[in-house]
This record gives C-alpha cells, sequence and structure tokens, in this order.
C-alpha cells in the first residue's frame, strides 16, 4: 500500500501474514500519490537483531511495524522529516512537542492542555511523531506510530517550540543551551545505522536547534505545570482568561 507521512508519500510492503494489520495501523494513512520510496521490513536486517536483543519478548507483528518505522524514517530524512520521541499538541493551528524518556509524562502533561483548551487543542501524536522542515520553517506531523493511547489527528501544524521534561517538586522552565539540546534530541530520535543517513540526522538536528526554541521543563502532574509550559512556548497569556479547566 502507499501511505503518505509529513506529505510524503511512500510505499510500504509486509509479508502477507501482516497485511491485516499494516492496513488496521496505516490505514488513515493511505495515499493516491505516486510513491518517491519503497520500505520493507526486511530493509534494515541489523535492526531487527538489535531489537531481538533489546527486547527479547518482542512479537513478530510488533517487531514488523517497528521495523516499518525505522525504515521509514530513514527514507524521509531524504525529505527533511526527522522522527522524535516526544508528544505534541496543538492549540490555535501551532503546535508544541514535549519529549522525554517513557514514563516521565509527556502524555499526561499534553492531557492537561487538551483538557484545559477543549476543541481548541488537538493532538498531532502521543508517542512518534515527525517533524518535517519546509521552505517556511518547521511543522509537526502526525504518524502511526503513536504510543499505547494511540493518539494521532492526522494533521500537519507549524511547530512553535520543543521543550523537554523532566520530573520536578517545583515547576520550573528554562531555555537550553545548544550542548543540552544536542545531548536530549540525540537520546529521543529513532538513530540512523548508515553514516550517510547519520550525517543527514545530525545536519536536520542543528537545523532543528537553531530554528526552534527548545527549553527544560521540570515540572509536577498540575495545571500550573501546564499554565507554565504553554505561556513560555506559546507567548500567551490567555490560559486563565479562556481556559476550560
Amino acid at each position: 500500500m502507499v501511505i503518505s507521512i509529513a506529505g510524503v508519500p511512500f510505499e510500504v510492503r509486509v509479508p502477507a501474514s501482516f497485511e491485516g494489520i499494516a492496513l488496521r495501523v496505516f490505514g488513515a494513512y493511505r495515499s493516491d500519490e505516486a510513491p518517491l520510496f519503497m520500505v520493507t521490513p526486511g530493509d534494515d536486517p541489523g535492526y531487527a537483531e538489535y531489537l531481538r536483543e533489546l527486547i527479547p519478548w518482542i512479537g513478530d507483528a510488533e517487531l514488523c511495524l517497528d521495523q516499518i518505522m525505522h525504515n521509514a524514517a530513514a527514507g524521509l530524512l531524504d525529505y527533511d522529516c526527522l522522527l522524535l520521541h516526544a508528544a505534541v499538541v496543538a492549540v490555535d493551528g501551532r503546535a508544541y512537542a514535549f519529549s522525554a524518556p517513557s514514563g516521565t509524562g509527556k502524555s499526561t502533561h499534553v492531557s492537561l492542555w487538551k483538557r484545559h483548551f477543549g476543541d481548541r487543542a488537538v493532538i498531532v501524536n502521543g508517542d512518534k511523531p515527525f517533524l518535517r522542515r519546509l521552505d517556511d520553517g518547521w511543522r509537526a506531523c502526525a504518524s502511526p506510530w503513536a504510543g499505547k493511547e494511540g493518539w494521532q489527528t492526522r494533521v500537519d501544524v507549524p511547530l512553535g517550540g520543543l521543550c523537554f521534561i523532566e520530573r520536578g517538586d517545583r515547576n520550573a522552565i528554562r531555555p537550553l543551551t545548544k550542548r543540552e539540546v544536542t545531548d536530549r534530541i540525540v537520546s529521543q530520535i529513532d538513530p540512523a545505522r548508515d553514516v550517510s543517513r547519520v550525517e543527514r540526522q545530525l545536519s536536520l538536528i542543528d537545523r532543528l536547534m537553531a530554528e526552534v526554541p527548545c527549553y527544560l521543563l521540570a515540572c509536577n502532574v498540575s495545571d500550573e505545570a501546564a499554565r507554565l509550559s504553554y505561556k513560555t512556548l506559546s507567548g500567551r497569556e490567555d490560559w486563565d482568561d479562556e481556559g476550560q479547566a
């Protein structure tokens, strides 16, 4: 089947035994456009070995989907797309990405935004969005790899900021230095394995750091933390005035 992610159509081929699963997972992203490249689970055999060593209990279907994700991310690098482990919420047509190791609370944080803003907020993706650099700036794009909650909305939205989350007793936010951003992004991307792909990935990271405001948020699970991140990333003061919570 041909699917389109971040505005880039490509063909996905899977073994016959996984066609039903692929249709369910990728169906909302199907496209009639001519594909620009093709991916299969077997494009990078070493990645499957790596996953099985990392997660010995991984099932065959999950392994197939993760391989497709990894290989699609490699192909999409040629179109200035970067796969990031993050949750992305958009308010009034502008997106904000929250990245952190699993279990830190990024999904909980974006859910606070959604609860507060209601219909003004859209969760673009809950786990593995693509960030794409276009002529008019960076955009946050949905993908079918949306985490256990399955949060995804097939939209591409201008990216207004990137925020890394860590747990804290007090809520505080500050801009990150380039070195701090680099260390955090590298730990939250799907790492390319081919040398030329690694160079492309690092080049995109450099552009992202230079062009998108990046912050570190130390926070607890509270509306206060969400209010602080919204006001800082958006530069707006309307959380209290127009919020619904």
